[in-house]
């Protein structure tokens, strides 16, 4: 479900103002409810939106970098091609064969795999595509798959988890349990704090305009009590006291948990094991409450 049979090439990067009317627009025209039997889900597209000879913009990757406290260097930070193919993905989430609204998904889990570094200036070539519907105790879960590629190396590649709420034939089944942070081997701590402010900009910098970034009432609608930081966001921030550390050739995992709700701040705990292995926990202590844990491992070859 969901392979690609269908190329087709982009002459630029969308514009997302035009995603996001066509997103509101389906929230009036598409159903939100999809009914099944547990067994045949709806289909995702068939096809991969392709923009070729990108090139990448020094100044806006430093907005981004000051956002996120990420180093401004001549090479991009890990996660920051996530937001490059954004539009795209707004683009293919928003096309008439793909079954739901993207406004309301919810980011729960991320891999980023990169295999080497790529200059701020670089010319691109960025792949999206979505697959892999399969039902979650909480939702429906469709992975969109985003590839870098420079010339014809693969540079970068990438895996979003997208949870759509809705009830499934895992409705009501235990939550998996994650693996514990080992607090044992902490190398560092600090507070992240976010604010409305901060969140806004990312929000403007990186495209990502869902109505849960950016305002309690919208955030309301879709059951946020206020509102929440982007995964993106957070999947950056964390990496901010130790990315110059990071293997080159590395892939990222994040699990998110709890929302980050803004404004508001939480504890981040980082963690250096054997082999260039980093761990990191974002969280509430007093509350009990992990908003996320992710690891950079260096890359298997």
């Amino acid at each position: 479900m969901g392979s690609c049979n269908k190329d087709i090439e982009l002459n630029g990067l969308p514009s997302l103002t035009k995603g996001y009317l066509k997103a509101a627009g389906q929230m009036i025209t598409k159903s939100l409810t999809v009914k099944h039997g547990g067994s045949a889900l709806p289909s995702l597209p068939a096809k991969r939106f392709i923009l070729k000879n990108y090139r990448l913009n020094p100044q806006e990757v430093k907005k981004y970098t000051d956002n996120t406290q990420l180093a401004n260097r001549n090479v991009l930070p890990i996660t920051y091609l996530y937001s490059v193919a954004f539009p795209i993905v707004i683009k293919l989430l928003t096309e008439p064969d793909f079954p739901y609204v993207p406004v309301g998904l919810v980011h729960l889990y991320n891999t980023i795999n990169q295999y080497k570094e790529v200059a701020t200036d670089a010319v691109v070539d960025i792949y999206v595509h979505t697959e892999n519907m399969r039902e979650h105790r909480s939702g429906l879960l469709i992975d969109v798959v985003t590839e870098v590629y420079v010339g014809s190396e693969l540079v970068w590649s990438q895996v979003s988890a997208m949870l759509r709420k809705q009830k499934t034939s895992l409705s009501g089944t235990p939550k998996e349990s994650s693996e514990a942070f080992d607090k044992s081997n902490v190398t560092s701590q600090e507070t992240v704090k976010a604010t409305a402010e901060m969140i806004r900009q990312y929000a403007s910098i990186s495209g990502d305009r869902n109505p849960i970034h950016m305002s309690p009432i919208t955030a309301k609608a879709f059951g946020f009590p206020q509102i929440i930081a982007h995964g993106s966001w957070m999947m950056a921030r964390i990496l901010s006291s130790s990315e110059e550390k990071l293997p080159t050739a590395c892939t990222y995992k994040v699990e998110f948990g709890k929302p980050f709700l803004v404004p508001g701040s939480a504890e981040l705990f980082v963690a250096n094991t054997s082999d260039d292995n980093w761990s990191y926990s974002l969280e509430k202590p007093d509350k009990g409450k992990i908003i996320l844990t992710a690891q950079v491992i260096p890359l298997e070859k």
